[in-house]
């Protein structure tokens, strides 16, 4: 069911819910009048907190029947609404955003992934204030930070590990010169 058809008929379901609290006494009151019988009025005149009870008993499933559903039902079809409004939201900012984004290749599984995975809550509680597109792009722009300070980190590792290699691992560079005078292996030496 679409959306617009949905809030039309959560607004029919308003009005149906305002008539009926209007009208709500005096349809108790026909109802009870409909429901009375010799029972009910022996413990009118016997026994009159029986009576009460049983006429209180009547009145909440009158007002169940009546109003409780059709009030469950709006407020499930309000949800339903407004779940239906910020997924759409959610998808056009999507789309904005990877059509702003379109030459860059991103695999927006790994920017979800990035999100609900990597990301510290500090950051997910700003960035959830954004809207649309913004929040894609801090994301993004976040996801490209980690993932520039993780090439960063690779290439100081490969350095420092270089650097904490014997003399004798690293091997002494050879120039051509002396290499084409010393052409024999046991010359060399």
């Amino acid at each position: 069911m679409a959306i617009r058809e949905k809030e039309i008929e959560l607004e029919t379901l308003k009005r149906e819910i305002a008539q009926a609290e209007a009208s709500l006494e005096n349809d108790f009151a026909k109802h009870m009048a409909e429901k009375t019988d010799e029972k009910l009025e022996d413990l009118f005149f016997n026994n009159k907190v029986d009576f009460y009870r049983s006429v209180l008993v009547e009145q909440n499933d009158f007002l169940n029947d009546r109003i409780s559903k059709k009030i469950n039902k709006a407020v499930a079809l309000s949800e339903e609404i407004e779940n239906s409004k910020k997924s759409q939201e959610i998808e056009e900012a999507k789309a904005e955003f990877l059509k702003k984004h379109k030459d860059e290749n991103i695999d927006f599984n790994e920017l979800v992934d990035f999100y609900n995975e990597e990301l510290p809550q500090k950051y997910k509680r700003e960035i959830d204030k954004l809207d649309g597109v913004q929040f894609f792009q801090s994301i993004y722009d976040l996801l490209k930070a980690a993932q520039g300070e993780n090439m960063q980190e690779g290439k100081a590792y490969d350095r420092e590990e270089e650097r904490n290699l014997p003399k004798e691992v690293k091997g002494n560079g050879v120039s051509s010169s002396a290499n084409a005078r010393n052409q024999s292996v046991m010359t060399r030496f």
